[in-house]
């Protein structure tokens, strides 16, 4: 099965993303510049074809080259990636977290707690330990999926107190 991934880069994250899936993947990459030029007949002999950009603006940049093609590619199987951190500020974007009662999730939310506490300890530039009295919103978003998840209302409890 031949894999290409196409990608658009303006930092070089993207890139890096690219070039770590076409290794694991064993797949070609190139850029959408470079994927521009080819004519249709070159992506015939894809099975896979894997876009990948950034986002800007609550898109994916450049995206209309892959979702312009789909039409075409019916019978490959596409993938969309898009590398980013920025905050969503879209209002038509909303952002769903959904979790399972007695599952794994809890495990996961606590993973995320103490990683968002640890990035809060630096970014205030407070010591980074691993306790801290003074938790952003964030850090209890989390704590709060994780006993609602968990099924105990004890750990809820014991989150209220703490943070009082």
């Amino acid at each position: 099965m031949k894999t290409l991934i196409v990608y658009t880069s303006q930092t070089g994250f993207t890139k890096r993303y690219a070039d770590w899936l076409a290794e694991e993947l064993q797949a070609d990459v190139m850029t959408l510049e470079e994927a521009k030029k080819q004519d249709t007949q070159y992506f015939d002999t894809a099975d896979v074809i894997i876009y990948g950009g950034w986002a800007m603006g609550g898109k994916i940049v450049n995206c209309e080259w892959f979702t312009q093609r789909i039409p075409d590619w019916k019978e490959k199987k596409l993938v969309l990636f898009c590398v980013g951190a920025s905050p969503n500020e879209n209002p038509e974007v909303d952002i769903f977290r959904y979790v399972t009662d007695k599952s794994f999730d809890a495990y996961l939310y606590q993973i995320l707690e103490n990683k968002q506490r640890f990035i809060s300890q630096i970014m205030t530039s407070k010591t980074p330990e691993r306790t801290c009295a003074d938790i952003d919103e964030q850090a209890l978003d989390y704590a709060e999926v994780k006993a609602l998840c968990a099924g105990n209302v004890l750990i809820k409890e014991e989150m209220q107190l703490q943070t009082q």
